[in-house]
């Protein structure tokens, strides 16, 4: 391309033109530029038109340096009107222009918007009234993984799942009242997936019209954490209010204890102080053990202990001999299946959750029916485990609950029964330490049937 063509000097030719002219490579980079041409654009060899032309890093729908033959197109640039010709030359393209006039206020601002929220990493649309789009930036074809070609001239209605589209008049009228919209609504890509979006839009007047700059912002991720946090506050609204009534409890008691003995001793009638000593330290002693349980309870969001594979099994084992004297009072029997999963947790969380289901399966046994624990794999069609997760079954024969406490029972300070004692805190931990994991943990149970609670625990690879 550097020589000449057919005999004829080109360069000698071009140089004194005062049209813009280049030469483009097969990837339309620029190999030649006359001196019309670099006054008008500035230095472009090494560049590729579409970057110097129209600050955009992909080439436009419609290039006139596409295809083989020559072309010849009417475009907007920054100056004004160009009429562009482009012919084969030496293996690339010869492009003349010739500028056809100014540009209009719209196509001013029309290449200054673009130039600006090309370089925008919140995905942008401008759309006329009626919804067709104008013009989209490179966010917006990753958002809704659709490239421009798709997306400019189509209408926004096209975008919009059905739930969506009522909300089309609203902003219509917002537009026209006020002169901008914003709203979250759910959109929807090619693939069937769906995204919660913060949409914004700001209506332009020109005397050639009106049109609409719109920001589109995936808030998925946002709203969820919102829910999650909304959900801890009402978690630890409820803790408060359940620590309060549940230390209530142990602590009026002791302080009528104390009040009595200290009555009693004043008047010289030490008579019965043994006693009201050993309710006061038994008290003391529920009121020790409560806030032992609520320390665990609070640990397991404030810690993280380290992972590994578990032999399920033996775990199970293990927490069963830490309950050996309540086991040999009550005649409790394990029946551990074979094989059980292999999990991915850490040691101290897997102990917690079986020594609390465990010790719960004894305390509430049923009367004179000896406590017979079954841990096993739940069977094909029981349950339904998320990919890399296992779910086990914990059951037992004990008095069982009615249906409608089965998640009530999970909730701080909710026993199975006034009679039974416990803080009401195990269980709680139980579906804490479970969820921390990413698993899931449930109850099924009747009356005098015993419960059965499903867990899902991540499972070690094969």
């Amino acid at each position: 391309m550097a020589g000449e063509d057919g005999g004829i000097p080109w360069r000698a030719v071009v140089e004194g033109l005062a049209t813009p002219v280049s030469l483009h490579g097969p990837d339309r980079t620029v190999l030649y530029q006359n001196p019309a041409h670099r006054r008008t654009f500035g230095p472009a060899e090494g560049r590729r038109c579409h970057e110097f032309l129209w600050g955009r890093a992909a080439p436009c729908a419609g290039c006139p340096l596409g295809g083989e033959g020559p072309a010849v197109r009417e475009v907007d640039l920054s100056g004004g009107r160009a009429l562009i010709t482009a012919v084969p030359f030496g293996g690339g393209r010869a492009v003349v222009m010739e500028w056809m006039g100014p540009r209009s206020p719209r196509q001013w601002v029309l290449e200054t918007l673009h130039r600006a929220f090309e370089v925008a990493d919140t995905a942008m649309f401008v759309e006329e009234l009626n919804g067709r789009i104008l013009d989209v930036n490179r966010a917006a074809e990753t958002l809704f993984d659709l490239p421009r070609d798709q997306l400019v001239g189509r209408t926004v209605a096209e975008l919009l799942p059905p739930e969506t589209l009522e909300l089309v008049p609203g902003v219509r009228e917002d537009l026209a009242r006020h002169g901008r919209f914003e709203l979250e609504a759910w959109q929807s890509r090619p693939d069937g997936s769906r995204f919660l979006a913060r949409v914004a839009g700001v209506l332009h007047r020109d005397p050639e019209g009106e049109f609409v700059v719109v920001t589109v912002r995936d808030v998925t991720a946002e709203r969820l954490e919102k829910e999650a946090l909304a959900e801890r506050n009402r978690e630890l609204e409820g803790f408060l209010y359940a620590v309060a009534h549940d230390l209530r409890g142990p602590l009026g008691t002791a302080r009528g204890y104390a009040a009595l003995l200290e009555e009693r001793l004043r008047c010289g009638r030490p008579d019965g102080a043994e006693g009201m000593c050993r309710q006061l330290r038994s008290q003391v002693d529920r009121l020790g053990g409560l806030l032992e349980d609520l320390l665990a309870f609070a640990r397991i969001g404030a810690e993280r202990p380290a992972v590994r594979e578990l032999d399920l099994a033996a775990a199970c084992r293990s927490a069963w001999t830490d309950l050996g004297l309540r086991v040999e009072e009550t005649g409790a029997e394990l029946e551990l299946d074979d094989p059980l999963p292999r999990v991915r947790m850490a040691p101290v969380r897997l102990h917690q959750v079986l020594l609390n289901l465990f010790g719960n399966a004894l305390r509430y046994r049923r009367p004179d029916v000896e406590p017979r624990i079954r841990v096993r794999r739940a069977a094909p069609g029981e349950a339904d485990p998320k990919p890399g997760y296992a779910c086990v079954v914990v059951q037992d024969n004990g008095r069982g609950i009615p249906k409608d406490m089965e998640e009530r029972v999970f909730h701080l300070f909710v026993r199975g029964g006034r009679e039974c004692k416990g803080s009401g805190v195990g269980l709680s931990i139980v579906r804490r330490v479970v969820t921390a994991e990413g698993g899931r943990v449930w109850l099924r149970s009747a009356p005098g049937e015993g419960c059965r609670f499903y867990l899902e625990l991540p499972e070690a690879e094969a």
